[in-house]
């Protein structure tokens, strides 16, 4: 339970003056933060696109605000930004046209995946475009989804 104390001109109000408020507070401070930039970079390098009968490699990049110089803006301006740290691991899920899920894979640390492509046969049954997700996991939280949606050409 809160309870506001709004400062007047006149003061500091009375706290016994002001309505009691419930808030909900998020755990932010332990859920990971979300990934970015997440592409295809094979076979079709920054078109999020895939050649039929081919793999399609994903990557993405991180960054966590807690470790200075890893692009959190602790950095001298012109100063080269590191990469952070990866805490927790990563998760990648895919789903078909009709947005139902066909894979999950916990990739570890390692922020790329490759689908082959006999897997993607089997996974979509024939089917040519697809969405993946892809999550960060730490400490039985995860981020919020970062998505892509992929086309065969």
């Amino acid at each position: 339970y809160a309870k506001p104390a709004p400062f007047t001109s006149g003061g500091e109000l009375s706290l016994a003056s002001v309505t009691a408020r419930t808030l909900a507070v998020r755990g932010n401070g332990i859920v990971p933060d979300a990934v970015h930039c997440l592409r295809v970079t094979a076979p079709v390098k920054g078109v999020s696109a895939y050649a039929t009968g081919e793999d399609v490699t994903f990557a993405w990049s991180w960054s966590d605000f807690a470790v200075p110089g890893t692009g959190a803006g602790m950095q001298g301006a012109g100063q080269a930004v590191g990469s952070s740290p990866v805490y927790g691991t990563f998760e990648v899920r895919v789903y078909d046209a009709m947005d139902a899920l066909v894979r999950t894979e916990n990739v570890g640390t390692t922020p790329s995946w490759t689908y082959d492509n006999a897997d993607l046969q089997a996974d979509l049954a024939g089917e040519t475009d697809f969405r993946v997700e892809v999550f960060n996991v730490n400490g039985g939280f995860r981020s919020e989804a970062v998505e892509l949606s992929v086309v065969a050409i």
